[in-house]
């Protein structure tokens, strides 16, 4: 019948596979489920054999929903991050897995997985919420937080952002370091332009919490005016722009980029009209970028 079949595996010769740890989150780690936000996706990678800039990763994410599961599309950056959206509490099983795949030149391959579940306990109430505020000064930002329960907390991380997704942590505190449950951070290496800084979370139960988002300029922010504020939809973006094109973005609490529009001025300022009739009452953060750099502020919408 002439009928064949093959078979192949890679055998590496002097080789061993990478070392890979997912490192951000670990395997049963309860996330909050009431509100959408952005989880930062890093990894401890190590091969004895071959350099880090030669090893290619590939990052794979499942929302699982009772007996089967959605897949998003393989990422292949070294440090990508996931929306984690808000899928509440209704009976119904709900869980993430992110699965990790670091290959090196030769073709091994090791993989990394980790387990995240909806938390409908006791993190969504009151006493579990962090606040953080942050205050630019001479030659810092100064973060300051509060958790009621400090003693059930095994560490806190500082992140920072310029963009509200890419959060890396600058900074951990032990939750042993506060006085009664008071805490305070200088950031001496801030960017220039919009921080925009939260506070991630372990508890001693496993459980990630992140507090608000506060953004702070650094060192001091452009003439960008949004007015009225608070508005109760529509507002006027102003700057004094010489001449360009500035970006605009507002994005809500969550990290979530709910408008993207552009300023264009060929004189001596520049301003648009927005439109947010349509979006839910809250607390909004805009953002302006242009060449000089990124600033940020809040717009409230009542």
């Amino acid at each position: 019948m002439g009928l064949t079949d093959i078979a192949e595996k890679t055998i590496s010769i002097n080789n061993t596979p990478p070392l890979v740890q997912i490192s951000s989150i670990k395997n049963g780690d309860r996330f909050q489920p009431e509100t959408s936000f952005v989880l930062d996706l890093k990894a401890d990678v190590r091969d004895n054999e071959s350099p880090n800039d030669s090893l290619h990763y590939e990052w794979r994410t499942y929302l699982h929903h009772n007996a089967h599961y959605h897949p998003d599309p393989p990422v292949y950056d070294r440090e990508p991050h996931l929306l984690i959206n808000a899928i509440g509490c209704d009976g119904e099983d709900y869980w993430y897995s992110v699965e990790l795949s670091v290959t090196d030149p030769q073709g091994l391959t090791s993989v990394s997985t980790r387990n995240i579940f909806p938390d409908c306990g006791a993190s969504s109430s009151p006493e579990y919420q962090l606040q953080l505020a942050a205050q630019a000064r001479t030659n810092q930002i100064r973060l300051s937080w509060e958790s009621y329960q400090y003693n059930e907390i095994e560490t806190f991380e500082i992140q920072r952002s310029s963009d509200f997704f890419h959060f890396n942590t600058i900074a951990a505190v032990s939750a042993e370091a506060g006085l009664a449950g008071k805490y305070i951070h200088d950031d001496y290496a801030p960017f220039r332009g919009a921080n925009i800084y939260r506070i991630k979370a372990r508890t001693l139960d496993r459980r990630l919490l992140y507090s608000n988002l506060v953004v702070e300029n650094f060192p001091a922010a452009i003439p960008v005016k949004v007015y009225p504020n608070p508005t109760w939809g529509p507002c006027w973006i102003e700057t004094p722009l010489v001449e360009g094109i500035m970006a605009f973005e507002i994005y809500d609490q969550s990290g979530v980029r709910r408008l993207h529009t552009q300023l264009a001025a060929s004189g001596e300022s520049a301003r648009l009209e927005v439109d947010l009739s349509n979006f839910q009452k809250g607390i909004y953060f805009y953002r302006a970028t242009d060449e000089s750099g990124s600033y940020a502020g809040k717009i409230l919408l009542r």
